[in-house]
């Protein structure tokens, strides 16, 4: 009984410890890089800004610091594991392309062609934030507590969801605005992070779906900011219902939920 009540102890320390650790450094690389990347690509455009972005925010702050903090966490030999990206990325693009196939056959009757420097919006508005953010919010913040920290499934993803909801504030001008991108991203959020458990934490899966619908969203020219207008948000949704039954599927042909029971609110220390 005495060792059970030990290891127990140090089960929840080793918990408080990772969860202190995930967020500290969350919140500081969050904050730090940008920062940093404004500074340094200050009167920088076009292609050179993009390239400043990919190297020193997007590739140092969300990637190899997320790996360095998962290789405290899991170990230097699972870092790789713990953040989900030894995942298929073939499954998880033949997914995410069913899936959003109704994103460019709706907006190609309905929306022009955005005009000119569509491939530097693809490369800064989908490919970069696309894995950036969620190798970040997704497989560091969300993951790593919940998977290594003990966290339930809805805390874990509420944290991560109110922090990427708050973050893409700077789309909105009014408090109406600000409400609705907070509520949309939230929401993609906690349904990024329900899909990449269920589909074997393979964080590619969220990255797929994020990656692809800003890119349909910066071919043409739909809405400005993430709020867009009612059908558009209506389209996204059925997105969102459709990746959800593909989950389901899966993980009935699996023979079983990753999240269960009370792995919702809270996991055994």
């Amino acid at each position: 009984m005495r060792s059970q009540s030990i290891t127990s102890d140090r089960s929840r320390h080793s918990a408080w410890l990772i969860s202190f650790l995930v967020i500290g450094v969350f919140v500081l690389d969050d904050k730090f890089g940008i920062l940093l990347f404004r500074h340094v690509a200050e009167g920088l455009e076009g292609w050179p800004r993009i390239f400043t972005s990919a190297f020193l925010y997007y590739g140092l702050w969300t990637v190899l610091v997320p790996l360095g903090v998962a290789a405290v966490v899991a170990g230097p030999r699972r870092c790789v594991s713990a953040l989900g990206l030894n995942g298929s990325i073939w499954t998880a693009a033949k997914i995410g392309l069913i899936a959003t196939a109704i994103l460019p056959l709706t907006y190609a009757f309905i929306a022009p062609v955005s005009a000119g420097h569509i491939g530097q919006k693809i490369v800064a508005g989908a490919i970069l934030p696309g894995i950036g953010e969620e190798v970040l919010y997704r497989a560091m913040l969300f993951g790593l507590l919940f998977r290594f920290a003990g966290w339930g499934f809805l805390p874990a993803a509420l944290l991560g969801a109110s922090l990427f909801g708050i973050g893409h504030f700077y789309q909105g001008s009014s408090i109406t605005e600000f409400l609705g991108i907070f509520g949309i991203t939230a929401l993609a959020a906690l349904w990024w992070s329900w899909i990449y458990i269920e589909w074997d934490n393979n964080i590619w899966m969220p990255a797929a779906f994020h990656i692809l619908m800003n890119m349909y969203f910066a071919i043409f020219d739909v809405a400005e900011g993430t709020l867009g207008s009612w059908s558009f948000f209506a389209i996204r949704a059925v997105v969102c219902l459709i990746s959800i039954g593909l989950t389901i599927r899966h993980a009935k042909k699996r023979g079983h939920f990753k999240i269960t029971g009370r792995d919702w609110l809270w996991q055994k220390g």
